[in-house]
């Protein structure tokens, strides 16, 4: 796979994502003065901070802590190792400033990659631009009016952003492969591009089996066009290609094999994992199929192939690359049911509904830019194209200026950062080198900062941080809970189910159990039906795809009651330090002073405690 480049190409597509890349930064290093691990965790878009964890476990290749000096042996952490390695490297060598790094070289292989597959079908002039329109589109979200439509809420949250890993590492993946399957296209299959095809299938798979899945198809469909369906003498006259692509593929895949062969079931369960039996297969299947021949989706596929027709009938050139998207959209919607078909376990079934959305939107895109092409003036097309260059940077402006007034207008975010950075440099002072000392929090962003600043022990820790067993989480909350004096009422309270606008959710189960807890039309805990009718109402009517959504079962509750009641853990190791969120439930019904404890930092919205047996410093 070659990718050419000009020099005046290569300044552009710098320039392009310097502006794209460094007014987030800017303004973060500009309004904040605070640790660069506090930053990064801040800045990075979406939920992305909390695969830190992840990077730093690949990077050590560390796939077991328990963060408790008395738990050893545990099994491993399934990593998505091919959409976080590169994370991984780096950090071994740069750090926290490794994040900040890939985040503009990412936008810059964005670019590259997408003006290279425009090149196969467009004149190169018009290659950039139609990239950086597709820079474009998550922007739009920030317009109100905008924000509300579910396309450009799929097409941003699922093409193109700096989360970590999805869909910042993802995307390239997809555009690497649509790359290489051009390439072959145009001038066949040989063993360098069967290397490339092997490990781009092999990260994929290893990092998100969903556009695997879609991969897989698209060349299977592939090999059909251009076979005539004689699969035998496709295979005979390119053995030796296929061989490399399959041999590449396995030897990449090998590291997340065996880690998914050692992996902790329960952490998967708490992933969102779930057996499928015939039932639910069945359910599934009627699901996606009923959606697929839904009327408003026929015509949305109709409009899709006969824009093709029309593309085919005035230029045979463009028709055989965009053909390539038009392939992609139609894996997207199959592969569903053909993962269905052949796996007997699921995860997060809804990410299947979004690459529908977001491939489908991807071609209408495609189709639009060529059609204009093929049927517009050069005046206009010169025009239209720096028309994109000139909103890309009003957009740009726009969206950064949006961000600093709300920053500036939200003191309460102000407040929250620097108290933030605070409590970690009095951490940091009063551990120094003493990284076995222990902390109780129950705040995600100080267990992320403590896993990455080597912390070796919390008392209670988010789910998908370790590969703990469910039971033994649940020990830790409750030994938590009785040291605080908090009682099995309070615990109850804190995960009971909670209705928040458009599903039932509770973020403290959530943090802890992740999707162990999902509650939908196809699947509850245990399959347990046994829930408030209120509640069971609106479970029963709620989408399979909803996997996000959180209710437990009342025969849970009492087992967890009961647990909470018996448990007696006399070997309890006291923290040494306690960090409590004045805004969280925790804090707000702790009614008896915390004994032993000094206090050394009391904030707004923080208060940091240090076990008095060692010496406080206050900073």
């Amino acid at each position: 796979m070659v990718i050419k480049l000009t020099k005046k190409n290569t300044y552009r597509i710098f320039i392009i994502s310097l502006i794209y890349f460094s007014p987030k930064w800017f303004l973060s290093f500009y309004l904040f003065e605070e640790d660069i691990l506090n930053k990064v965790i801040y800045e990075i878009d979406g939920d992305g901070s909390y695969y830190l964890p992840f990077i730093k476990y690949l990077a050590e290749i560390n796939f077991s802590n328990s963060f408790d000096n008395e738990i050893l042996g545990l099994k491993n952490i399934p990593i998505p190792f091919g959409s976080i390695f590169i994370h991984s490297l780096l950090y071994l060598v740069s750090g926290s400033y490794s994040i900040i790094i890939i985040e503009f070289f990412a936008v810059f292989f964005f670019l590259l990659l997408f003006s290279s597959i425009n090149n196969f079908f467009l004149p190169k002039k018009y290659s950039l631009p139609i990239a950086t329109f597709f820079l474009i589109i998550p922007l739009l979200v920030q317009i109100p009016f905008l924000n509300q439509l579910l396309l450009i809420n799929v097409f941003e949250n699922n093409f193109f952003n700096f989360r970590i890993h999805r869909p910042m590492m993802t995307t390239l993946f997809v555009l690497v492969f649509i790359l290489v399957m051009m390439n072959i296209n145009k001038k066949g299959w040989n063993n360098i591009r069967s290397f490339f095809l092997g490990i781009i299938l092999a990260v994929t798979f290893s990092g998100f089996y969903y556009y695997f899945v879609i991969m897989s198809l698209v060349i299977f469909f592939y090999i059909t066009s251009i076979c005539k369906l004689n699969y035998l003498r496709f295979l005979k006259d390119n053995f030796k290609n296929i061989l490399i692509l399959f041999v590449t593929f396995i030897f990449f895949s090998i590291p997340f094999i065996i880690n998914i062969f050692l992996h902790e079931e329960n952490l998967t369960e708490r992933m969102g994992i779930i057996l499928l039996d015939g039932n639910k297969k069945f359910k599934l299947l009627q699901y996606y199929i009923t959606n697929i021949l839904d009327i408003k989706f026929i015509i949305f596929t109709l409009l899709a192939f006969f824009s093709l027709i029309i593309i085919k009938k005035k230029n045979i050139k463009i028709y055989e690359y965009i053909y390539f998207f038009f392939m992609i959209f139609i894996s997207s919607i199959i592969s569903p049911l053909i993962f269905l078909l052949l796996s007997n376990k699921t995860g997060l079934i809804y990410h299947f509904n979004n690459n529908m959305i977001m491939f489908g939107l991807i071609y209408f895109i495609i189709c639009f830019f060529c059609i204009i092409f093929l049927f517009c003036k050069k005046i206009f097309l010169k025009f239209f194209f720096k028309f994109i260059y000139v909103t890309f940077f009003i957009l740009i402006i726009g969206t950064n200026f949006q961000k600093y007034y709300n920053i500036e207008q939200d003191q309460n975010y102000k407040d929250k950062r620097i108290e933030l950075n605070e409590i970690t440099k009095n951490i940091s002072i009063n551990i120094k080198n003493d990284h076995d000392v222990s902390i109780l929090t129950f705040d995600n962003h100080l267990m992320i900062w403590g896993i990455m600043k080597n912390i070796k022990s919390f008392t209670v820790i988010n789910g998908l941080f370790s590969p703990k067993k469910n039971s033994m989480i649940e020990d830790d909350l409750i030994d938590s809970f009785k040291f605080l004096g908090l009682d099995e009422n309070h615990f109850y309270q804190f995960l009971q189910n909670e209705k928040k606008e458009w599903r039932y959710i509770n973020f403290n189960v959530r943090d802890f159990f992740l999707m162990r807890y999902q509650a939908n039309s196809l699947n509850t805990f245990n399959n347990k039906k046994d829930f408030e009718p209120e509640v069971l109402k609106f479970i029963n009517a709620s989408s399979p795809a909803l996997s996000q959504q959180l209710a437990i079962p009342n025969h849970e509750f009492a087992r967890l009651r009961e647990k909470f009641i018996k448990r007696r853990n006399n070997n309890f190791l006291a923290p040494n330090l306690i960090v409590l969120s004045k805004n969280h439930f925790i804090f707000k019904n702790i009614n008896n002073p915390i004994l032993n404890y000094c206090k050394i930092y009391d904030g707004k919205f923080y208060i940091l405690f240090y076990n008095m047996e060692k010496n406080c410093k206050i900073n």
